[in-house]
């Protein structure tokens, strides 16, 4: 019997990396994704932010890069003038409402942890928006300031880590909607504590037994933010019972060591189940006597409404009125309205199985991750709104005419200063975001050879895509993901320009093997 040679798996690995890459690729470029001319001058604008971030680094320190974030932030939602709409207006309210005392008004159903943090700054200088900008500004930067300390425990480069949080904290993606009174921006912040926390154990630094106390409750009100922060807990408790501890790399040794299981890896996985539990439940029961009425955990009772949008095909899984209406939703969830939308979700998911899965991995690909302009829309409050502009058609035009809209659209006195400035907007993003998602896809693609990192890196990108992309609808939910893209990103881009050299020399190589070859 033949021996399946390891050679051959990477290659068909990296063969296979390589074809995904090229799908997604195609997925949410679109139709610039066979016109040069825009995705070169948008690719352009992407690799000068890179160079922003690498000066940076070079320059200042972490501190200044920090607060050059939080400041641009804030200014950034002063010069909109956001106002909370939609979802975004009922947090803002129940967190007024608990910043004045009044637990009788809550809507419920949303996340409490995110109600809690903003109205710990309203109960400060008062509900403004001013105070919205500045709590989810100081939320971006904090978790950006805890993503270094995480990184500072693993590398010894201080100027590769500074480079991945300038990147991080000056992400437009993030700067862009810092002024939305939002729960990505504490989700965030929670991963980032998580992140901090679970690097503390594998480096062998924190006390015991407080700091799996303190990671239970953290997982906790991270999965109190958003559902999917149950996630964190998965991840801890993988890490913790594997016994891993960190050591530094060297010849014939992996960096992450398993170590024996003793009673004390128990302990800490008791404690941690434990510490997460008691919030949750200590979260249910007190705010439901405070609010009067059955106080959601979560955000999750959305989730029903989601997968009824997510699954019609007809409307390529995005939001639609004429669901709205099939279910009698009017802004307010309720038992029946859930229970009405689970169930013509699931008829359709039974019905046509293939079609709901093929809609995920096209139109909602595209849609979710195509465009960063949506985005926007939700910063200034107007997700719903094409506008004069047309969006989409400003977007798939050539340069020429977009540039002829930008400045019809600057000139023109009777538009608003939203308007105006959000052409430029538009474009700077879409650059930025595709050149992280593009260095992501090849640091993917690299490290196949590497099994370990691959699946686990693998397995977080699996857990929160299935749900992205089958029950939600909105684009700014995969802002879950963009630290992972962005970091991942970052790293790979420094290690090409520390490896320039190297990787140069090996074009050369594969140049001269392909001459030689071709001369024979």
């Amino acid at each position: 019997m033949t021996r399946i040679k390891p050679r051959l798996v990477k290659g068909s690995l990296q063969a296979f990396a390589v074809l995904v890459f090229l799908y997604f690729l195609n997925a949410t470029y679109q139709a610039d994704f066979y016109n040069p001319l825009p995705l070169g001058a948008e690719l352009t604008v992407g690799i000068l932010w890179l160079l922003l971030c690498f000066a940076l680094s070079r320059l200042v320190g972490i501190v200044t890069i920090l607060a050059l974030s939080f400041t641009a932030s804030v200014l950034w939602g002063v010069f909109l003038e956001s106002v909370p709409t939609s979802d975004f207006l009922n947090i803002y309210k129940d967190a007024v409402s608990v910043s004045t005392g009044a637990f009788s008004n809550l809507f419920g159903g949303k996340s409490p942890t995110t109600i809690g943090y903003y109205a710990i700054f309203h109960s400060l200088p008062g509900p403004t928006n001013l105070t919205n900008y500045i709590a989810s500004s100081f939320a971006w930067t904090g978790g950006a300031a805890l993503t270094y300390k995480t990184l500072r425990y693993f590398v010894d480069d201080g100027r590769k880590i500074r480079f991945v949080c300038a990147g991080l904290a000056l992400c437009p993606t993030f700067m862009v909607f810092s002024p939305v009174v939002s729960s990505e921006s504490v989700f965030f912040l929670l991963s980032a504590v998580c992140a901090w926390l679970i690097s503390r154990h594998l480096t062998e630094r924190g006390p015991f037994p407080y700091l799996y106390i303190f990671i239970g409750i953290a997982t906790a009100a991270l999965f109190l933010t958003r559902v999917n922060g149950l996630l964190a807990l998965i991840v801890c408790i993988f890490v913790i019972g594997a016994g891993w501890r960190w050591s530094p790399v060297k010849a014939g040794e992996r960096a992450f060591t398993p170590t024996s299981r003793s009673f004390r890896h128990a302990l800490a996985l008791c404690l941690i189940v434990f510490g997460f539990f008691l919030i949750v439940w200590f979260a249910h029961g007190y705010l439901s006597q405070l609010s009067g009425q059955g106080f959601k955990v979560s955000a999750s009772e959305g989730g029903t409404l989601y997968l009824l949008f997510g699954t019609n095909i007809e409307a390529k899984g995005q939001f639609n009125s004429a669901d709205r209406d099939l279910v009698g939703y009017t802004g307010r969830m309720n038992a029946d309205i859930n229970r009405r939308a689970l169930n013509v979700a699931i008829e359709r998911i039974e019905k046509d199985p293939v079609g709901i899965i093929s809609l995920a991995l096209t139109d909602k690909v595209a849609h979710l991750w195509g465009r960063e302009y949506r985005l926007y829309l939700w910063a200034i409050g107007d997700a719903e709104r094409t506008g004069e502009l047309k969006w989409p058609d400003f977007l798939s035009v050539s340069p020429g005419v977009r540039f002829s809209v930008l400045i019809e659209s600057i000139a023109d006195e009777s538009q608003s200063l939203n308007l105006k400035v959000a052409p430029l907007a538009i474009l700077s993003l879409d650059g930025v975001y595709r050149v992280t998602l593009l260095l992501f896809l090849l640091m993917l693609a690299r490290e196949v050879h590497r099994p370990g990192i691959f699946l686990a890196l693998g397995l977080i990108v699996f857990l929160l895509s299935v749900p992205h992309l089958l029950v939600e609808v909105r684009p700014r939910y995969h802002m879950a993901m963009t630290p992972f893209i962005v970091v991942g990103s970052m790293l790979f881009a420094y290690d090409l320009w520390e490896r320039r050299r190297e990787c140069y020399d090996s074009v050369l190589r594969q140049k001269e093997r392909w001459l030689g070859n071709r001369a024979k």
